[in-house]
């Protein structure tokens, strides 16, 4: 019986590290989502790809079972998100 502690220790932990990966990459996907509405595609490209780019690495590393390297990317993902969706709201330099 003492051999199993371990083993369930173990798993425990990694189902842990599995839900916040998972979390994360809901926050990013509706963070993406946000922007998207706001028109960052074509207002904030760069940050709005960029974003892209890092939800889709997110899901790779998800996908490896490298949930910290996902949670990571998830995060950064979702604050590039926000960055694109303000600077798409944002006031327009012909507008100043």
């Amino acid at each position: 019986m003492r051999s199993i502690a371990p083993l369930l220790a173990v798993a425990l932990l990694a189902g842990c590290a599995s839900i916040d990966a998972q979390r994360s990459l809901a926050q990013a996907e509706v963070s993406l989502e946000g922007a998207r509405a706001a028109g960052a595609e074509k207002l904030a490209p760069y940050e709005y790809t960029s974003a892209e780019a890092l939800y889709q690495k997110a899901r790779e590393e998800n996908g490896r079972a490298r949930y910290n390297d996902a949670v990571d990317h998830a995060r950064r993902a979702a604050r590039m998100a926000d960055q694109a969706r303000t600077q798409a709201t944002g006031p327009r330099p012909e507008e100043k």
